[in-house]
């Protein structure tokens, strides 16, 4: 029987808070894609910003961090493993958006079931409910900057320095 797998996290994200907004991984930050069909693993050491949309930024540490990584040049070489009977991709602008996107919803998922199990009553309720309609409305408008922004797209190698990228 070929079960289908379920877009997931496979670890932690664990950072090094270094100068200016900008993070290292300590671990390997490893993320399952349903969508795309491979596990994406982003290398120890590796420079992020978290998240950086305007007005967002910070409100999904892991989904920029997926996002900073497909956005590099040698992305697939270095962090994508296809699975089996899998069409591999470049990662266009684009696709790289989807992942974004794809890894939010993952992201609201997890939070949602967390916000479940801790919620009692009906106020617990309400800012439940309020909770899922902020994630709700942030995600597409997150989505189409990051589809339309300029400026950033293969602009650096995964394995890039903070001294490079902060430069």
């Amino acid at each position: 029987m070929n079960e289908q797998k379920k877009s997931a996290f496979l670890s932690n994200l664990v950072n090094e808070t270094l100068e200016h907004g900008f993070f290292r991984l300590w671990i390997p930050f490893v993320f399952y894609s349903a969508k795309f069909r491979c596990t994406i693993t982003m290398p120890v050491m590796f420079v992020h910003d978290k998240e950086s949309v305007p007005g967002f930024k910070g409100t999904s540490e892991r989904g920029g961090v997926i996002h900073d990584g497909a956005c590099r040049k040698d992305f697939v070489e270095i962090c994508v493993v296809w699975d089996e009977g899998a069409t591999p991709v470049k990662f266009t602008k684009a696709q790289a958006a989807d992942l974004y996107l794809e890894v939010m919803e993952v992201r609201d998922e997890l939070m949602k079931k967390r916000e479940l199990e801790k919620s009692e009553g009906i106020m617990a309720t309400s800012w439940w409910y309020i909770g899922v309609l902020n994630r709700w409305w942030r995600r597409p408008l997150k989505y189409a900057a990051v589809r339309i922004a300029i400026g950033y797209y293969h602009k650096y190698t995964v394995m890039a320095t903070y001294e490079e990228i902060s430069a």
